[in-house]
C-alpha cells in the first residue's frame, strides 16, 4: 500500500501523511507513491484487526494486497473504517514513541544540565573555602613570622643584656677576687709593730 491509497483511505490529504512518515522516518524521501514501509503496514493492520475483532468482524489477513479494483470496492464500509482506525493507531502509536523519545532526550538533558549546574556550584564553594583558607594560612604564617621576628629581638636584647651582665659581674669578681687577694696578703704578710 502507498501513501495515496492509505491516505485515500483515511480521507486525508496526502501531504498529510507524507509530513507524518517524514516524522518517523526522517531522511527518506516520501512521495504520494511511495511504499509504506512494512512494519508500518503490519502495525496498521495490526489495529485494525483489533478494532474488527471488537466489533465481531472478520479479520484482514496480514499480507493483504489492497488495490484500485473491485477487490478494495467490494470491502464493506465497516472494514474501510477498521482500516482507517488501524492507519491512524499506527500513527498514534508512532507518535506516543517519538513522544516517549524526546521525553526521556528532555530528561536527560535536564539531568545532564543539573548535573552540570551541581559540580560547578560545588566547584566554585571548593574554590572560595580553598581562598579563605588559604587568606587565614596567610594571616597565620604572617603572625608567626612577626612574632618570630619580635622573638629574636627580644632574645638578642636579652642576650646583649645578659652579656652586659656577664661582663659586669665579671668585673665584680674580679674586683672581689683583688681585695680578698689584698685582705689575704694583709693577713698572711708579718705586721711589722
Amino acid at each position: 500500500m502507498n501513501i495515496a491509497e492509505a491516505a485515500e483511505k483515511l480521507r486525508c490529504n496526502a501531504n498529510v501523511l507524507i509530513n507524518e512518515m517524514r516524522k518517523k522516518y526522517p531522511g527518506k524521501p516520501w512521495k504520494p507513491d511511495t511504499e509504506l514501509p512494512q512494519e508500518f503496514v503490519d502495525e496498521m493492520l495490526k489495529h485494525t484487526n483489533e478494532y474488527l475483532k471488537s466489533d465481531g468482524l472478520e479479520p484482514i489477513p496480514m499480507d493483504p494486497e489492497i488495490t484500485k479494483t473491485k477487490e478494495a470496492i467490494t470491502l464493506s464500509e465497516e472494514t474501510l473504517h477498521a482500516i482507517e482506525y488501524g492507519i491512524l493507531e499506527a500513527l498514534s502509536s508512532q507518535k506516543i514513541e517519538i513522544a516517549q523519545f524526546f521525553g526521556t532526550s528532555t530528561a536527560l538533558k535536564g539531568i545532564q544540565a543539573f548535573e552540570d549546574v551541581h559540580a560547578k556550584t560545588w566547584e566554585l564553594y571548593l574554590e572560595q573555602k580553598s581562598e579563605i583558607h588559604n587568606s587565614e594560612i596567610q594571616k597565620i604564617e604572617s603572625k608567626i613570622s612577626e612574632n618570630a621576628f619580635l622573638l629574636v629581638g627580644d632574645l638578642l636584647r636579652r642576650q646583649e643584656s645578659l652579656t652586659k651582665l656577664t661582663a659586669e659581674s665579671q668585673k665584680k669578681t674580679e674586683e672581689m677576687r683583688r681585695r680578698t687577694q689584698v685582705l689575704v696578703d694583709a693577713f698572711i704578710k708579718p705586721s711589722t709593730f
